[in-house]
């Protein structure tokens, strides 16, 4: 996950659930933003194919918006009703403790996996659009924001299958960045029984060499940190 998208390229396994996106960079906050709710409408829709509801709003009530010159359609977000985040800490292998926040009551889980550079708060302009819809969680991975720092060797599907145990969750579709999309990945082979469906972004899988393309990218939105800039990486 190596920052704004430049391009944005999409594909749909409508069986599977599952989405894909390429990302480069950009070059305002103004697509950054367009992005993120863009991202949070392909999610629900995702979501609700995954569940078997409704996609979302007629083709009269969408909007066309651009992004980078690429045309998309803009779904309208009704946000009434957003219950309000809860947040807490469970206990995984290892006398840890893994942070998570929590909002929504809908039919469908939706699961979110932060990638490698930031935690949960990676998701924070899809967070909203998510709980007002369905039931979400978030959560900072070990050595990630609110959560402990990992003490020994652990599994990170493990620690997804604690929290989702302790959250009471049967079956959720997992999102995932990066990294986070490979957790998923792995998750949905050692429990496919808890997942509903996958919605991956750049996924790194276990195994699969990455792009060139993505190796370039790495090294440009890295490169900051050489100088003691991690700011600007992050940015990037």
């Amino acid at each position: 996950m190596g920052g704004v998208p430049e391009r944005l390229v999409l594909s749909c396994n409508r069986e599977r659930g599952a989405m894909d996106f390429q990302n480069g960079r950009a070059g305002d906050w103004l697509s950054c933003a367009a992005r993120g709710i863009l991202c949070a409408v392909l999610i629900a829709v995702c979501v609700g194919r995954a569940y078997g509801q409704n996609p979302g709003p007629t083709p009269a009530q969408k909007k066309t918006m651009k992004i980078d010159g690429i045309a998309v359609e803009k779904m309208p977000q009704k946000l009434d009703g957003v219950q309000k985040t809860v947040s807490g800490h469970v206990e995984v292998s290892g006398a840890s403790k893994i942070y998570y926040e929590e909002c929504g009551a809908g039919p469908a889980a939706v699961i979110l996996l932060h990638d490698a550079w930031l935690h949960s708060v990676t998701w924070e302009d899809e967070w909203r659009p998510l709980c007002a819809k369905y039931h979400a969680l978030r959560y900072d991975r070990r050595g990630y924001g609110k959560s402990e720092a990992a003490k020994a060797e652990y599994s990170p599907v493990e620690d997804l299958l604690a929290l989702i145990n302790d959250r009471k969750i049967q079956r959720a579709v997992l999102v995932g960045s990066s990294t986070g999309a490979g957790i998923a990945v792995d998750f949905a082979l050692a429990h496919p029984e808890a997942v509903q469906g996958l919605f991956l972004i750049g996924p790194i899988i276990d195994g699969l060499p990455t792009s060139t393309e993505f190796e370039v990218r790495a090294a440009r939105n890295s490169a900051p940190i050489k100088e003691g800039d991690a700011k600007a990486a992050a940015e990037n």
